[in-house]
């Protein structure tokens, strides 16, 4: 019978531990940007669903709605979506994530003015 006891030493311990934390150092910033493209996706989906309701608000009224109270559409609790702009030609939002400070806009019809800090074209959604 073999007395010895097999195993790791603290050395090899620390440079498995050592090589772990580099490797997670690596990644880190990768799973960053893909957690900010997803706040952007979420924005642009919440800006998506507003354009559906509000063209179904104008099939009704013959008027865009400038209170989101008004319109019926599902939104990320994270997403805030502000209506700068509505009168019967036209309207235009804009949208922020709680986590980052960028935003997302649209507008749609003649003499509507874009939402600030956006360059837009007309019904197209944008990020900066």
């Amino acid at each position: 019978m073999k007395s010895g006891v097999r195993g790791f030493t603290l050395i090899e311990l620390l440079i498995v531990v050592v090589i772990i934390g580099l490797l997670a150092i690596i990644a880190l910033p990768k799973f960053g940007s893909a957690r900010s493209k997803a706040y952007r996706a979420q924005m642009v989906t919440d800006l998506r669903g507003l354009v559906t309701a509000q063209e179904a608000y104008f099939e009704g009224t013959a008027d865009y709605a400038t209170d989101l109270a008004d319109l019926e559409f599902n939104r990320n609790p994270n997403v805030t979506i502000t209506i700068n702009d509505a009168s019967p030609s036209g309207w235009s939002a804009k949208a922020t994530h709680a986590s980052i400070t960028n935003q997302c806009g649209i507008y749609m019809g003649s003499g509507i003015t874009p939402p600030a800090g956006l360059t837009l074209t007309e019904a197209v959604i944008s990020c900066n």
